[in-house]
């Protein structure tokens, strides 16, 4: 319910901007600094996004994965980087024994197996290697994909108007909290981000 009236709250405020403020305005018209989910008349989560394939709100939502036809983010992001890491390893494994049982006559097939499990371990070395890069700087896939164009609300220091990530807490803390190993540091679903007045 609470939600759904800060929905309200914010489309009444953007109903309020007029052609006149366009250029005076900051950059959020909505006043409201957690994601505006119109597909379910919500204002969501900090850190979250509406799925479209799941239709739900995913709480830090970092990316739909086609691969295992989910999204990632906050309830299963360590199972996520799990897969991973056990593909790579089941790559790497599959690598190394068809190394080891190498004769003249399958050399053809054992070099398939060798280019084909290399090409799959690269390819899950650099994910990993992607995610690790931005769990050291406290953004998910989405946040970075959308700072592209414009950075998200929660992501701007509301007197400055310029970037301030108050989720950057160090590659450690901020891969406890993606994992969910930090009891009691979840996303609170109705508060604002946290300020980075006072973090080091």
């Amino acid at each position: 319910a609470r939600r759904k009236a800060r929905y309200a709250a914010a489309l009444d405020s953007a109903a309020a901007v007029t052609a006149k403020d366009a250029g005076r305005k900051a950059v959020n018209w909505w006043s409201e600094s957690l994601p505006v989910v119109h597909q379910l008349g919500i204002v969501g989560p900090a850190r979250s996004k509406y799925c479209p394939s799941t239709r739900e709100c995913v709480p830090m939502f970092d990316h739909y994965c086609s691969f295992l036809r989910n999204t990632v983010g906050q309830g299963n992001y360590a199972s996520f980087l799990a897969t991973l890491l056990m593909s790579t390893a089941a790559c790497l494994c599959l690598i190394a024994a068809t190394v080891t049982s190498i004769n003249c006559e399958s050399s053809l097939t054992a070099g398939i197996t060798v280019g084909c499990c290399g090409l799959l371990s690269a390819s899950w070395l650099v994910l990993l290697a992607f995610h690790l890069f931005l769990a050291k700087v406290g953004l998910t896939t989405n946040e970075l994909w959308t700072m592209r164009t414009a950075y998200p609300p929660y992501l701007v220091n509301k007197k400055s108007g310029e970037y301030a990530n108050p989720y950057n807490r160090g590659l450690l803390r901020n891969l406890a909290t993606r994992l969910c190993l930090e009891h009691g540091k979840t996303n609170d679903e109705d508060s604002d981000p946290p300020s980075r007045e006072g973090l080091v």
